[in-house]
């Protein structure tokens, strides 16, 4: 009866809740629009190599936005992790199909990136990169910043804005 049916329902989400927290790792792909504008992917796995990717499940804010709105959607996208899997047979990628474009380097041609890892062990990281022609995004490490797990929503939003100004775009 209906009874069964919200008890099975109610079971799913906790089993959902439940393997959103087992995860000792998670990443988001903030992507910063030389416009402003911000796209925010939540990481997934990609069942065919068991391995973390980005999926299109996404947070978007147009500009302008405050420090507490940047946050709210940080933390969103940190709980999104790992609630789809990727699509190995898609031959596009999460971003174009998020921004309904057609061709990758058409959909970062004027995108910064800055990658934000959250890990049990070691905490926040938030990682500018560098688009470089022909080699895509390269980590800076030696700018990388490391934020405590319990770090303020706002504290992460300033690390992540500070990353997006640190970040570069070569030869767009």
């Amino acid at each position: 009866g209906p009874g069964n049916l919200a008890r099975a329902l109610r079971l799913r989400e906790v089993f959902h809740e439940v393997l959103k927290m087992i995860h000792d790792y998670k990443m988001i792909s903030v992507y910063a629009d030389v416009s402003g504008e911000i796209v925010i992917l939540s990481c997934g796995v990609d069942r065919k190599w068991g391995v973390t990717v980005e999926t299109d499940v996404a947070q978007k804010l147009a500009t302008p936005y405050s420090v507490e709105e940047l946050g709210d959607k940080l933390l969103l996208a940190f709980d999104n992790c790992y609630v789809r899997e990727h699509d190995v047979r898609s031959r596009i990628t999460a971003l174009e199909k998020v921004l309904g474009t057609r061709g990758y380097s058409k959909a970062v041609k004027t995108k910064k990136l800055v990658l934000v890892e959250w890990d049990i062990d070691e905490g926040v990281s938030v990682i500018p990169t560098e688009k470089i022609p022909g080699r895509g995004y390269i980590h800076q490490m030696s700018m990388v910043k490391k934020l405590p797990l319990d770090c303020t929503k706002s504290s992460l939003a300033e690390a992540v804005i500070e990353a997006i100004d640190q970040s570069k775009i070569y030869g767009s």
